[in-house]
């Protein structure tokens, strides 16, 4: 995905959101992904990242698996996000 595109995107807690593309895709090959790049997308570590890849994907994913790092944010009309979590007590 290219920055600022909009993009429709659905996450294994069930949760489907449009989003906007905040930096160009970067694909990194499994075996490689560094900590800092696992850091950078909410991971605590490589390993961290790639237990959490593995819940979602499975044995499709392996060592030299691509893995292609998309970074968002929800997206926005006229500068509101689409969607908010309000907490109520």
């Amino acid at each position: 995905f290219k920055k600022h595109q909009i993009i429709y995107g659905e996450f294994p807690e069930g949760i489907a959101l449009m989003l906007q593309v905040t930096a160009d895709t970067e694909l990194h090959e499994a075996r490689h992904l560094s900590n800092e790049i696992a850091r950078e997308d909410g991971y605590t570590s490589a390993f961290d990242a790639w237990e959490g890849l593995k819940l979602y994907y499975g044995n499709r994913l392996v060592d030299d698996s691509t893995i292609a790092c998309i970074r968002f944010k929800i997206a926005e009309i006229y500068s509101e996000p689409v969607i908010k979590l309000i907490h109520r007590n």
